[in-house]
């Protein structure tokens, strides 16, 4: 069964199609605690931004049974509830996230790793392979968007939020455009704000703009019509679908660094491996270039990042780590498992980071902040310099708030 706390979504419609039971109970604390006690669910999968939320785990104790809990924790953060100690297990969703949380709040013990486990966010190499065009469908693809037959494109694919859609890929289009007049920027998920900003620039004719659409197949489509994915997000990303997602197409990605921010992007993007990070726009605009004059070396580290999404983020390797996690926190909870599951278990899982590894990746999470591309001028770091002393103050007047 899947429910909806506040609404439905556009993947309601995606869930009864694959003939799962759906409940929305619009924040109704009746209406769910009805629903828990009819179901008596014996495991709970619970996603949120890791803040406090305690209509759920106030109804689950309200409905007088107690399933197991696992919660994805969507964005890193602290739940100081008192229900939050009903969770068993929370999942985090990169080990950017998950070390950021043991730094912050100094909990890198066995016991915090017990509770506390990391697995990526699934994508789906089977719809991505099942949408990928022909040269004959990719032509008309780009025709079918007013993108000439000749024109290289990059692309940005997200929701239409300022929060997410950072100015850095806009910025670095002037510097583009004199390396490659002909390329073209497909946008899906254009804010207001980015739109004024590329008219005043005068380059609206350089970008082609597509609506959202909860259509997956379209989405995919439009990776794969892509030379490159020119990724920004103003406060970063706790994990990055869409890198993720366009690596599973085989682009090459250029993203930049957010320290004082969620900075998945960087555990995502391996620099000079399977993109580039380039924090300043003449330089993000070097990379992307670069890719573009190079289709061979672009195809290389498209490759690479095809090979490193298909280790990690495939959602079966996903699916069977979540599996791992629900049974094991079942057997917690003294539930009497059935021989196939037992089994399963023990031969069909597939494990979850170890402790060590995410111990690890503190080291490595430091070199990937060392690198970038190309060195940034004096005017170019002192404009980087006080764009991270804003970000760290604001950083700072939300944590005394």
């Amino acid at each position: 069964s899947v429910c909806g706390l506040l609404d439905g979504g556009a993947r309601v419609s995606a869930f009864e199609g694959a003939g799962l039971e759906t409940k929305v109970v619009h924040k109704d604390r009746a209406e769910l605690t009805r629903y828990l006690k009819e179901k008596k669910f014996d495991l709970i999968h619970w996603h949120n931004s890791g803040e406090p939320e305690p209509f759920l785990l106030s109804c689950v104790s309200d409905s007088g049974h107690r399933p197991a809990i696992i919660r994805t924790n969507v964005f890193g953060h602290r739940d100081v509830s008192s229900e939050a100690r009903m969770v068993d297990i929370n999942i985090f969703i990169s080990r950017f996230c998950y070390l950021r949380y043991c730094k912050k709040y100094r909990c890198d013990t066995p016991e915090f790793y017990a509770a506390n486990k990391v697995i990526y966010n699934p994508v789906d190499f089977e719809q991505i392979e099942a949408a990928r065009p022909s040269p004959e469908e990719k032509a008309r693809l780009k025709a079918q968007y007013g993108i000439p037959a000749d024109a290289l494109v990059i692309g940005r694919i997200g929701r239409p939020d300022d929060s997410k859609f950072g100015s850095i890929c806009i910025e670095m289009m002037p510097y583009l455009l004199k390396q490659q007049p002909k390329v073209k920027f497909v946008i899906v998920g254009m804010t207001q704000k980015k739109m004024e900003r590329i008219k005043k620039l005068g380059l609206l004719k350089h970008f082609v703009i597509i609506e959202p659409t909860a259509d997956e197949k379209k989405i995919y489509s439009i990776y794969h019509i892509m030379d490159v994915y020119a990724h920004s997000a103003t406060w970063g990303e706790s994990f990055g679908c869409s890198i993720a997602e366009s690596m599973a197409c085989g682009k090459p990605v250029v993203t930049h660094a957010t320290p004082f921010w969620d900075n998945a992007q960087i555990e995502l993007v391996d620099h000079e491996k399977t993109g580039f990070v380039a924090n300043v726009p003449r330089l993000y605009a070097q990379a992307v270039d670069m890719l573009l004059r190079e289709p061979d070396q672009a195809l290389l580290i498209g490759e690479a990042g095809l090979k490193k999404a298909k280790a990690l983020y495939d959602i079966k390797s996903s699916a069977r780590q979540t599996e791992k996690v629900y049974l094991e926190a079942l057997q917690d909870k003294r539930a009497v498992l059935s021989p196939t599951l037992t089994d399963h278990l023990k031969t069909g899982c597939a494990p979850y980071a170890a402790m060590q590894e995410l111990k690890s990746f503190s080291e490595e999470y430091q070199s990937r902040l060392s690198k970038s591309f190309g060195r940034p001028v004096l005017t170019e770091r002192l404009q980087l310099l006080g764009g991270n002393i804003i970000d760290m103050l604001r950083v700072i007047k939300e944590r005394v708030m």
